[in-house]
Formats: structure tokens, C-alpha cells, sequence
């Protein structure tokens, strides 16, 4: 079906959605505009350069994706939108947004990740309604000071991008339950993050952070906590408060002391210590009673005990890369069943 058999076939059944992705558009039929009663328009994979003027028209928008094109810019009349509720823009090659953006007093979710964008403009602050915004894979280095206005935020992605430091705002914006900050430069734990008690999932892998502040016991609803591929070489005894986790990762550290942290950790299903440079691993691990998957891979431990292969919901245990006499690698190299027969042997 061509674009104008689409637009047509709307205007003939008083549709309010309009699917064009994945035509190969180019450019868009201005007719498309007339389409006042449109609350849906998907434009998500096309090969659209811009967003004409026009689309200011279609004012009873509630949803608006135009992600994987080519934009390069957003017309300031997209702030005639005031119903929308959901705008889409990733992976096109914007370097930044609109001051009109801040016009969308409906907008809740805001996804403009994968672009050029180097900084946001003020008026993101007047947006009291958003509760998410997704803005990973970016130049972004900071955040407009009016940011500190969105306090109903939930969700804040901004992985990927330059940040050294949490932007000073971030710290009203305390009902955050997903923050993603991996992938960028920060070079301390953001003391910011230890004001938002209803975080549920954290992502700092993947910067230079050296340490963990004890404070981070007090974050009592994490259920998913990244701190991987950083800097950390101690973890502090108040993590053991964490006892909804269910994935922790602490990987590609220079962790050498474990500290028994994880005894009250009943929840937890995925814990990945691999990369650092333990030698002993805790017992209180292998007791987990929902433990899935385990990886010690690339440490320095040398001995391990049977209960460590006999987790009854332990499906993955990695524990290649380590200087393992006890049991013998080779042994844990043929399988499980290989270490089972090494222990009931009793060597």
C-alpha cells in the first residue's frame, strides 16, 4: 500500500493511526497534515532528512515516533503538540532540540538516544510530566540546571555520552527508580545518586570510578546494581543491606578482598564478580537459594568447595582464568559430573 492509499484509507475510516515505518520515505506528502483527528503517527524507519512545518497541524497527537531516519533537525512547531504524551526521535543524526520542546505539557517519555546531541535546552524543565527520558549514545556533557525541575522523573538514561561528573540537578530528582550512567567518564561515585532511595536499578559500569561510598547500603530497593569495568578495589560491608538484589555485577575491578556480604542476598540470581583479583570466595555464596548464574572468571582463586557445584539452581558457574587446584581445572574443565565423581572420590 502506497502513502496515499494509507493517508486516504485513514481519512475514509476516521482512523486515528497512521503506520508508515519501513516504506523508504523520503519525503512526506503534505496531505498527510490534513489528517486533523491523528493521535498516532509512526515514521520509525524511513529515510527522512527533516520533519516539515506542517506537522504542527496535527495538534490531537498523543504518540509521535520518528526514530532510524535522518533527521537532522526538529521544526519549533512540534511545540504546538501539547497532547503528546510519547515522542520518539532515536537514531537519526540530531545535534539538538528545539526550545519549543518545552511547549509539550503532556509529554511523558522522550527518547532521543543515538544522535549528536550536545546539550538540551533550558525549556526541558517545564516538562512536569516526564517521567522518562532516554538519551543514551549521545554527545551530552552535562544537563541544563532546569533539569532540577523534573522531579517526577523515573527513568533517566545517559549512558554513553561524556559526563566527568552527575550534573548538579540530578540531586531533585529523588524519585528516580532506573539510572543509567555507564559508559561515560566519571571519575568518583556520584554523591547525587545516594539521595535517590526508591532506585531500583543502577548502571555505573563501564568508567573510572575508584571506590563505593558505605551510603550505598541505604539504597534498599535496588534489584539490579552494575558497577563493572571500573576502578573499584574495595567493597563496603554495608552492601549486605542490599538484600533485594537480584543481578549484581562487579566485574573487571581490582577487588582482591570479598567481604561475606552476601548472606542476606536471598534474591539474588545473577552475580558476576569476574576480572578481579580474589583469591577467596565467600561460602555464604554457594547458599544462595536462588542463584542462577555465577561467574568468578579471571581471579586468583585456587580453592573451591563441593557446595559451590552443587547449587540446585545454578544452571551457569564460570570459573575459567583462575589458578584452580582444588578442585583440579581440568576437572572442571570436563563438566560437572567430572567434579561431582572428583568429590565423592574424596580427593
Amino acid at each position: 500500500m502506497t502513502l496515499s492509499e494509507k493517508i486516504e484509507r485513514v481519512k475514509q475510516d476516521g482512523g486515528t493511526a497512521l503506520d508508515l515505518r519501513g516504506m523508504e520515505l523520503k519525503s512526506l506528502d503534505r496531505e498527510l497534515f490534513t489528517l486533523a483527528g491523528l493521535k498516532e503517527l509512526n515514521l520509525n524507519k524511513n529515510l527522512l532528512g527533516d520533519i516539515p512545518r506542517e506537522i504542527g497541524a496535527l495538534t490531537e497527537l498523543e504518540e509521535l515516533y520518528a526514530g532510524d531516519n535522518r533527521l537532522t533537525r526538529i521544526p519549533g512547531e512540534i511545540g504546538r503538540l501539547t497532547r503528546l504524551t510519547v515522542l520518539y526521535l532515536s537514531r537519526n543524526t540530531l545535534f539538538d532540540l528545539p526550545r519549543e520542546i518545552g511547549r509539550l505539557s503532556s509529554l511523558r517519555i522522550l527518547f532521543m538516544s543515538s544522535n549528536r546531541i550536545s546539550h538540551l535546552p533550558a525549556e526541558i524543565g517545564n516538562l512536569a510530566g516526564l517521567i522518562g527520558i532516554h538519551a543514551s549514545s549521545n554527545n551530552l556533557s552535562t544537563l541544563p540546571k532546569e533539569a532540577g525541575q523534573l522531579t517526577g522523573l523515573r527513568i533517566l538514561d545517559l549512558s554513553k555520552n561524556y559526563f566527568t561528573r552527575m550534573p548538579p540537578c540530578a540531586s531533585a530528582m529523588t524519585r528516580l527508580i532506573e539510572l543509567d550512567l555507564s559508559g561515560n567518564r566519571l571519575d568518583e561515585f556520584p554523591e547525587e545518586i545516594l539521595g535517590m532511595r526508591e532506585l531500583r536499578r543502577l548502571n555505573l559500569a563501564e568508567n573510572g570510578i575508584p571506590g563505593i561510598p558505605a551510603e550505598i547500603g541505604n539504597l534498599l530497593e535496588l534489584t539490579e546494581l552494575d558497577l563493572g569495568n571500573n576502578r573499584i578495589a574495595a567493597i563496603p560491608h554495608t552492601m549486605s543491606r542490599l538484600t533485594k538484589l537480584k543481578t549484581l555485577r562487579i566485574s573487571t575491578n581490582t577487588v582482591a578482598d570479598l567481604p561475606d556480604i552476601f548472606g542476606g542476598m536471598l534474591n539474588l540470581e545473577v552475580l558476576d564478580l569476574s576480572g578481579n583479583s580474589i583469591a577467596q570466595v565467600p561460602d555464604s555464596i554457594s547458599r544462595l537459594p536462588n542463584l542462577k548464574e555465577l561467574y568468578l572468571r579471571d581471579n586468583q582463586i585456587v580453592r573451591m568447595g563441593r557446595e559451590f557445584f552443587e547449587m540446585p539452581k545454578c544452571d551457569v558457574l564460570a570459573v575459567s582464568g583462575n589458578p584452580l587446584e582444588y578442585p583440579p581445572m581440568e576437572m572442571v574443565n570436563m563438566g560437572i559430573d567430572a567434579v561431582k565423581e572428583f568429590f565423592e572420590m574424596g580427593r
